[in-house]
Formats: C-alpha cells, sequence, structure tokens
C-alpha cells in the first residue's frame, strides 16, 4: 500500500516539473520571438512594421488598412521591399503574401491579390484573419530564380 503511494506521489511529481519546464520553454521563445520585431514607420510616415528577410537581402516595411488589423473584417497591406542597402528594388522583383495559423494547420480563407504600385510598392488587397489566436504573416519575395521570407507574428483575439 505504502509502495503504490509512493509510485504515484512520484508520478505527479514527475508530472508537474514537466509542465512546468513545458511552459516556461515556451514563455521565452515567445518573449524573445517578440523582442526581434520593433514598430517602425514608413516612407509614407503611416505606422509600420519593419522586417528582414531570411537570408537578409531584402527588407519589408508594411502597414495595414485598417489598423489594428481587424477579426473576421477584410483589411488591406500597402508593403514596401528594398535591398539590404534600403534601396527600392527593381520591377523583377515579385512578391506574394499569405497568413496562417500554424498551430490550427490552416490559412486564410480568402486568396489575397497582390498589386504593384511603383518600383518596390505592393499593394495588397483580400486579407482577412477570420478567427482570433495567433497568425502568421509571410512574405516571399521572388528575383532571379530565388526566394526569401520574411515573416510577423500577429495576434487577434
Amino acid at each position: 500500500m505504502i509502495r503504490r503511494l509512493t509510485s504515484w506521489i512520484a508520478a505527479a511529481g514527475f508530472l508537474v516539473v514537466t509542465v512546468c519546464a513545458c511552459s516556461t520553454r515556451q514563455t521565452r521563445s515567445s518573449r524573445t520571438e517578440e523582442k526581434t520585431i520593433a514598430p517602425i514607420t514608413s516612407q509614407n510616415n503611416a505606422p509600420g512594421r519593419e522586417l528582414a528577410t531570411s537570408q537578409g537581402h531584402y527588407v519589408i516595411i508594411y502597414s495595414t488598412q485598417p489598423a489594428p488589423i481587424p477579426l473576421n473584417q477584410p483589411f488591406t497591406m500597402h508593403v514596401q521591399v528594398l535591398d539590404s542597402s534600403r534601396a527600392p528594388v527593381g520591377n523583377d522583383v515579385e512578391l506574394q503574401v499569405d497568413g496562417r495559423m500554424p498551430h490550427h494547420r490552416h490559412g486564410m480563407n480568402t486568396q489575397p491579390q497582390v498589386t504593384r504600385q511603383s518600383q518596390g510598392v505592393f499593394r495588397v488587397e483580400g486579407m482577412l484573419f477570420h478567427m482570433p489566436g495567433r497568425w502568421e504573416l509571410y512574405f516571399d519575395i521572388s528575383s532571379g530564380g530565388r526566394t526569401e521570407r520574411a515573416q510577423d507574428v500577429v495576434m487577434l483575439e
């Protein structure tokens, strides 16, 4: 009887330690993620965000209309793509934008439309985050057979 009780106490203790360790790791990684992306003002003086691509060849500055991003309502994005020296990119650069909820394993119910407005400046229409939670925005920049991604995290409540 005492042996069974000791086994139950040991198992419960192991479970508590495991849960605490996992939640601590998750909290640390999300704090680190939030620190890497700082708010900025885009060249048109609208509040925006600045992101670097995975390989560091491009910088993305984007803003949304309306801001902040609304829940279950369409929004538009203004996206500027710069090279690493912060010069506007050429017309050979293509941009694709998508939003996904990786924890739910699905994306948006809409297909965004990207339109070039001028050299390195794009308008993205048809964005809609249909449910609350953690969304990831993906900006894929393609040129000369190479694609690089910048991404941002958006929390909707």
